[in-house]
């Protein structure tokens, strides 16, 4: 083993482990990810998720769970659905004491044991539709989860700058459907989706603690492998469907909310996705604008002209993305929207100075930091890292962000094209 990169195995068709050894961590921290396409189902995908996490044949209660996680020594189970970009995957994850524990032998032989009876074997009605009780509260904390969302207003905004701007990408998805889709989900369905993701979709077993490589082999192929379908012909996920054209010029929408203040979000694009140096220098380019207390919208909008509360970047490598976001103190949209500009063309004629440089450099590398000392946040880099086509070792791929120069900045911020401008703002009153 070579550092942060894991040793990689395929133990069936389509399935691949990956296992570190970290004698730091006093628990197993394993993660199951089932690769789908981000515009396959998602509605049916997030009912499932929350299905899954409920209970299972085993266990065939929520106490029944909880008290078998007790007996764990309080193991943490989480199963959820996670988006990158055009991908998705079904993501169960189990987290659970090794250390200090009569027999740890046995105790991870029992963690995977309860992480394939709750991926594999759901709790199901006689005609092998998911147990129709556990899908309809499934279907309500769905339904509850997307309507927080929409009552976030800085999300909202910026997810229909998403929408507007790239019609034409996956990025476009939403995540876990929407609401009319999620409600009329049935148990049916959801096990159709289920059997086959088990069957033909890729998987990933990501492993990392003090544990060796034979007990994770042993474990993976009797609580795991075992109970996975046949897993014969093509074992992929399929590109994303093409969704429409992607618009030109730039897409203004105006939305009358129950707000305070206005909330604000605009989108920029690059003409053609970047490829990876572009791609990290997008990044920096986010990073310098508004990712952190040493940002300039932070210091210049926020601080210095008092035109938002709330103000914040983001950066999509694919397709080539900058959204930007704000809380627009009243009456300053227009001020808030010029500053954003002009600090765009700065960037685009000079890139950055050296002090915000070096501060969004700083920053990164005390994240990258935070992802090798968490076992969760490293086995979400190693997927991330894939997808995107980066080193699976995270010290390498700092280094690459480090070597970012202000001329990379300048020329990727030189490329971005205004794409959309949203603002969702208060009920005008009209003069009696």
């Amino acid at each position: 083993m070579d550092g942060h990169v894991p040793v990689s195995w395929s133990p069936a068709p389509g399935v691949r482990v990956r296992w570190q050894r970290d004698r730091r961590y006093p628990t197993a921290n394993v993660r199951v990810l089932v690769h789908r396409r981000v515009d396959d189902e998602p509605a049916k995908a997030a009912v499932l998720a929350r299905t899954l996490e409920s209970a299972c044949a085993a266990w065939p209660t929520r106490q029944a769970l909880a008290w078998r996680l007790a007996d764990l020594y309080d193991a943490a189970l989480d199963v959820t659905t996670e988006s990158y970009g055009g991908r998705a995957a079904l993501v169960a994850s189990l987290d659970w004491p090794l250390a200090g524990v009569p027999a740890p032998g046995n105790a991870l032989e029992e963690g995977f044991a309860l992480l394939g009876e709750v991926i594999a074997e759901p709790l199901r009605e006689a005609s092998g539709a998911l147990d129709a009780a556990l899908l309809a509260r499934a279907r309500q904390e769905v339904l509850r989860e997307l309507a927080s969302r929409s009552d976030d207003k800085a999300r909202a905004a910026t997810r229909k700058a998403v929408e507007l701007s790239c019609p034409d990408h996956a990025i476009s998805v939403a995540k876990d459907g929407r609401g009319p889709e999620v409600a009329h989900v049935d148990g049916a369905s959801v096990a159709a989706l289920h059997a086959r993701l088990l069957a033909r979709h890729p998987i990933d077993v990501h492993v990392i603690g003090d544990v060796t490589q034979a007990a994770v082999r042993r474990a993976v192929l009797r609580h795991l492998v075992r109970r996975l379908p046949a897993r014969a012909g093509a074992i992929e996920v399929g590109r994303s469907r093409r969704r429409g054209p992607r618009p030109h010029g730039l897409v203004r929408r105006v939305q009358e909310e129950q707000v305070a203040q206005t909330w604000w979000a605009g989108a920029w694009r690059t003409p053609r996705a970047p490829g990876s140096v572009a791609g990290l220098a997008g990044e920096a380019a986010s990073g310098v604008l508004g990712e952190s207390g040493s940002s300039l919208l932070f210091q210049v909008a926020r601080e210095q002209d008092a035109l938002a509360y709330v103000v914040g970047s983001s950066w999509h490598r694919d397709p080539g993305l900058l959204l930007i976001h704000a809380g627009v103190s009243e009456g300053h949209e227009g001020r808030l929207v010029r500053r954003v500009r002009s600090l765009l063309t700065g960037l685009a004629a000079t890139g950055p100075d050296a002090e915000h440089l070096d501060a969004w450099k700083q920053e990164t590398r005390e994240r990258f930091e935070g992802v090798t000392d968490e076992p969760a946040a490293l086995s979400r880099w190693w997927t991330v890292a894939e997808m995107r086509g980066e080193p699976l070792d995270p010290r390498v791929a700092v280094a690459r962000r480090l070597d970012v120069d202000a001329r990379a900045v300048r020329d990727i911020v030189r490329r971005l094209v205004p794409a959309a401008d949203v603002r969702l703002r208060a009920p005008q009153e009209v003069p009696a």
